[in-house]
Parts: structure tokens; sequence; C-alpha cells
């Protein structure tokens, strides 16, 4: 074969060659590209999925919480003195409904959590710790049982209970435990809570209250 022949040959393989190399890659972007599209599809399923399994948990949680309210609504044993979904967060009413009132029931709806405060002596003042030894916190369990929470009686002051507010940003104070701001958000879990307390719940430093109500036990 003579050098002339030689080099055609050369050349045409040299440019099949390229045109393969070019195919390739075109082939291997498209490939590219519709395995992307599937991951784009994959993903919008998976956060379709996400947030349906996520309303779920929403409309199970919101359930629980109608069940808990229900539960003590109908309680004979207790009457709704306040409820933060007509009265607001109002201080002013706050105090005014809970004050001089013995055998009191705090509910505070927390995301998924459910707390309460049990207190049996009347708040008579403003601006400082009522004293109350039988005071303690309790959790609603999914369940529906009570956990209960009481105070450690070897800790300092111990028989604080709660604090009601005249001025300031707080409706009230729950001692060594948590304070609920007069509009709900932004409310703070004590960091020395299990230092005071003999079970240990676990809450954000900060963190929203939904809903506030307060029942007087008539039977006590």
């Amino acid at each position: 074969m003579e050098r002339g022949d030689i080099n055609i040959v050369v050349d045409s393989l040299v440019n099949e060659l390229i045109s393969l190399k070019s195919d390739f890659i075109n082939r291997y972007q498209s490939a590219e590209m519709k395995l992307n599209q599937l991951k784009e599809i994959l993903n919008t399923i998976k956060e379709k999925d996400d947030k349906i399994i996520e309303e779920r948990k929403e409309e199970r949680n919101i359930e629980k919480r109608i069940k808990d309210i229900n539960y003590w609504k109908n309680n004979k044993e207790c009457e709704i003195i306040y409820d933060s979904d007509y009265n607001g967060f109002n201080r002013i009413l706050f105090n005014k409904t809970v004050m001089n009132k013995n055998n009191l029931i705090f509910l505070l709806f927390i995301k998924e959590k459910v707390f309460g405060i049990s207190l049996n002596k009347p708040i008579t003042l403003l601006n400082q710790f009522i004293e109350d030894e039988s005071m303690y916190i309790f959790t609603i369990q999914l369940d529906g049982t009570l956990m209960k929470i009481k105070k450690k009686r070897t800790t300092e002051r111990w028989k604080n209970s709660i604090e009601l507010f005249s001025t300031g940003s707080f409706l009230f104070c729950i001692s060594w435990a948590f304070g609920i701001t007069n509009s709900g958000t932004s409310s703070w879990f004590h960091e020395k809570f299990k230092d005071y307390y003999n079970n240990s719940v676990e809450l954000p430093a900060i963190f929203d209250v939904s809903h506030i109500l307060v029942f007087q036990n008539k039977v006590l």
C-alpha cells in the first residue's frame, strides 16, 4: 500500500474515531440528562411522600389534641375558665381570671407535647412566686395517661410554684421549669429543669405555645 493510501486510511480511521467519540459524548450527556431527570422525579416523589407523612403525623397530633381538650372539657369535675383560642394571650384578662382561685389546672400545647401544671393554692400576688408545696407538672402521654413530675424537696425554694406578672413580656413562669410569654411565641425552657424536678423532659430552649387552657377543679 502506498503512503498516500495509508494516509487516507489513517485519516478515515481518525475521523471515524472522532465521530465515535462525539457520538459517545452525546449519548453520555443524554444519559446523564435522563439520569438527572429521573433523580428529580424521585426527589419530587420523596418530597411528596415526606409531606404526606408529615401531614398525617400532624393530623394525628391534631386528633390527639382534640381528644385531650375534650377529655378535660367533658370532665364534670372541672370548669374551663380560660381558653387562649377565645381569650388570646391577654395578661390582664389572664391575671383577672386565674387569680384568687384554688385547684387550678393549666394545659400548655407545645407542638407534639401537652404539658400541665396543677396548683392547689390560690394565686394572690403578682410579680413573685406563690408557694404551693402540692404543685406538680405533668405531661399527657400518647396513650392518654398522665406522667407527674414533682419538684425535688431537697432543692432551694422548692415550694415556689407560679409567678404572674403585671408588666413585661411574660404571661407566667413556673419555678425552675419554663416561662410563657404573653404571645406564646419564644417561650423558654429552664436549662436546670432536671436539677429541680424528679423526672426529666425534653424541650428546646426556646419554644412556642399554641394553646393554653386553664381549668378549675370544683370537687377538690
